[in-house]
């Protein structure tokens, strides 16, 4: 059955729309999609009354942007498969031997995704929350996982960064497991490793963030080797066999 074009294009919409940081006009949109303009009018028309994206004006110029439901229509699909049922008790137990909030990480376009989070007891709280978006090159959860995504994957994901993420993603690989320091919000620091599904696909990532004094004191990060080991526990439980080539 050959596909229908109009709802390519919509979908070619939504996934521009959850990919930019910022509200895109119509203009911008028809010129990023090649949609004529009067479909993709009716599109974004749609969509608004499917509740998938908003309108804002500012004078005479309008400005469309994503809402929540994609988040809470990926969380659904996500929940379908255990994933996050799987790795909270890991979090938790991350949490807890380290007195740092651990945190679920998925891939959304060019950003990594908070997908659940464990947070620590401590009073200082860090601002991170399941549905929060962070540009995953500069965080240790996307690191962890576009190191193992396959090289056209990797290639398409980061052709636009400069400097270049060859190196730092080889690094990560041949560490196992992904290091931030300082790269988002200063002090603070991350260590991610992760997470295959039954196929042997990087299908998320699991990490603990805190001060980067107390995380990365310096030589082998005392937390890696925990860190890499939940996200072993998390892909065994999701059907991951370590014999299969990563």
């Amino acid at each position: 059955m050959p596909p229908v074009p109009a709802v390519k294009r919509a979908l070619n919409v939504l996934e521009l729309l959850a990919s930019e940081r910022e509200p895109l006009m119509l203009s911008d949109i028809v010129a990023r999609t090649g949609i004529p303009t009067a479909s993709c009018h009716a599109i974004m028309h749609t969509l608004q009354e499917a509740g998938y994206v908003t309108r804002r004006s500012e004078g005479r110029t309008q400005y469309w942007e994503p809402t929540l439901a994609l988040f809470h229509l990926g969380s659904a699909v996500v929940s379908r498969f255990g994933i996050r049922d799987i790795a909270m008790p890991h979090l938790r137990e991350l949490s807890a031997a380290f007195d740092v909030p651990a945190h679920l990480g998925v891939l959304v376009g060019d950003d990594v995704m908070y997908l659940e989070k464990a947070a620590a007891p401590s009073f200082i709280q860090f601002n991170t929350f399941p549905g929060k978006l962070s540009p995953f090159h500069i965080t240790a959860l996307g690191r962890a996982i576009a190191a193992w995504l396959p090289e056209e994957e990797q290639r398409a994901l980061t052709a636009r960064l400069s400097p270049p993420l060859d190196e730092p993603l080889r690094e990560t690989r041949e560490l196992g497991y992904a290091v931030e320091d300082s790269e988002e919000i200063d002090g603070v620091g991350c260590i991610a490793a992760p997470v295959f599904g039954p196929d042997g696909s990087v299908v998320a990532s699991v990490g603990v963030t805190g001060f980067s004094r107390d995380l990365l004191p310096g030589g082998e990060p005392p937390a890696a080797t925990a860190v890499v080991e939940a996200a072993r526990a998390i892909s065994a439980q999701l059907g991951f066999r370590a014999a299969q080539p990563v």
